[in-house]
């Protein structure tokens, strides 16, 4: 069902004419149509949100890596550029529009040498000096200039909530990309102390067949599993690598600006005990993704919904589509001009400050369209279905927010229950590579053994470290979905940053 809009209208031109005359401060008015109240509460428990906590949510990640890279991401993005400069363009078009609703004075000046032909004689030279001011205004009758104001404002508040949207995107964006690359990083570092522990196995694989004490078959058993676990160093170090190009796009920079401060407060290599011929802790590794804090409190609908500015731009788009409707509605009712000018004019420039040389005129010049084939009509029409239009999206604003949210929410509490199943299975198989291998030096069990108890451990570390940087970039998408990153009022210029 289409929503319904209130549009006040006069009856007939008649009546509207015969109102101007009576009032000339009568307007139209249309007021926005309200969106559903959302519900009280959301479905996954939400406690009350801190404000404090949302402002800079950054900070409870304790990576002094991440707040540098914030810092500069809302120094420099490109992004949060053009939003200041799409703010400025609107408050500058704003104070045009107001400057509408006054009138404009003009001044001009002459000074001008005349001849005058004659049948006989070389004919007479006059001279003309003239100074003068004039005025024009237009009497707001209708309410169309002051509409046009009101819509020029709400595109202000829209252009100011649009920087604040830009914002909270790049800041999670900024985040998302440094998380991503730390999680490759972990995963990649992973790997290669996985490979120290298979290139071992391997060594203990071809002694034990030089002996004659096992098959060949282990040996290239142990080969196929070593140049498997290889083949993925490509697919890390490239999403690493796509991961801090990123990044350094969204901080204004050229590609690699974030490569060496990733690497180099990053531990250099596995310690001495991962070096071995031992499966390395998952406590060494666990860290160097990120610290995860606890999950953030939600709050109630209502109050996501003021701190969303996407959602507050949309409805101060909708503001100005209802103004824009209001101004095409008034474009169809006469208009008044008013004109004077107030000037002195005289044959010598000493006469123009005589009584004589003061000249004045005042107009008044009602105007009507009598027929434009029905163009006023339909531009009235093709505003009324902008403001449709403008309602439609800002619903769908309100809807996606709250939806945002609750994914968000169940995603998170379902990710931490699996993080510590996955940190429960990497380090159960961790204790297995252990004992396997023990087993395997004794010769109380055969390759066969070793093999999938290592397939295990690879497979179950790494993705235990690929759901802790799933678990951080979540806690990131929460902190976007509910408008963190901003103080929640509209941002200045210069207090954006």
């Amino acid at each position: 069902m289409e929503p319904t809009i209130p549009l006040f209208r006069f009856p007939t031109r008649t009546a509207a004419l015969l109102a101007a005359c009576v009032c000339a401060a009568c307007a139209i008015v249309t007021v926005p149509p309200q969106a559903p109240p959302p519900p009280a509460a959301f479905r996954q428990a939400a406690p009350e949100a801190d404000e404090a906590e949302l402002t800079q949510w950054w900070r409870h990640f304790a990576d002094p890596v991440l707040e540098e890279i914030v810092a500069k991401v809302r120094r420099d993005n490109l992004d949060l550029e053009a939003a200041l400069a799409r703010l400025a363009q609107a408050r500058a078009q704003r104070r045009a529009t107001a400057a509408d609703l006054g009138p404009t004075i003009t001044g001009s000046g002459s000074a001008a040498r005349n001849r005058t032909s004659a049948e006989t004689g070389m004919g007479t030279i006059e001279n003309q000096f003239q100074v003068g001011f004039d005025a024009q205004w237009e009497l707001d009758v209708f309410g169309g200039r002051r509409a046009a104001l009101r819509a020029a404002e709400a595109q202000q508040t829209a252009a100011t909530y649009d920087l604040a949207d830009v914002l909270v995107s790049t800041t999670a964006e900024a985040a998302q990309s440094w998380f991503d690359a730390r999680t490759a990083h972990a995963r990649l570092t992973l790997l290669e102390a996985q490979l120290v522990v298979l290139e071992r196995s391997l060594a203990l694989a071809q002694a034990k067949a030089a002996a004659g004490l096992v098959s060949e078959l282990d040996v290239r058993q142990a080969q196929t599993l070593l140049a498997q676990t290889r083949a993925q160093r490509a697919a890390l170090a490239q999403g690493r690598e796509s991961a801090l190009n990123a990044l350094a796009l969204l901080a204004g920079e050229a590609p690699g600006y974030w490569h060496e401060r990733l690497t180099r407060d990053q531990p250099p290599g596995p310690p001495p005990a991962a070096a071995g011929a031992e499966p390395p802790e998952l406590a060494y590794l666990a860290p160097w993704v990120t610290r995860l804090p606890p999950l953030p409190a939600a709050g109630i609908p209502a109050d996501v919904l003021r701190r969303r500015p996407d959602v507050r731009r949309s409805e101060a788009q909708l503001a100005a589509a209802a103004a824009q409707r209001d101004v095409a509605d008034a474009a169809r009712y006469p208009s008044f001009p008013l004109s004077g000018s107030l000037g002195l004019n005289a044959l010598t420039a000493g006469d123009l400050w005589q009584a004589s040389a003061r000249t004045w005129s005042l107009a008044f010049a009602p105007l009507a369209t009598l027929f434009d084939g029905g163009k006023l009509s339909a531009q009235l029409e093709a505003s009324e279905a902008q403001l449709v239009q403008s309602f439609a999206t800002y619903r769908k604003s309100v809807l996606s927010a709250l939806s945002e949210v609750e994914n968000a929410l169940l995603t998170l509490q379902e990710d931490d229950r699996r993080l510590d199943d996955l940190r429960q299975a990497a380090d159960s198989a961790r204790a297995s590579v252990e004992l396997a291998l023990a087993q395997y030096r004794s010769g109380l069990t055969d390759y066969t053994v070793l093999i999938d108890t290592q397939r295990t451990w690879l497979s179950a570390t790494d993705a235990f470290v690929a759901q802790q940087g799933q678990n951080a970039g979540d806690r990131v998408r929460l902190y976007k979905a509910l408008g963190g990153g901003w103080p929640g009022e509209a941002p200045q210029e210069e207090t954006v940053r």
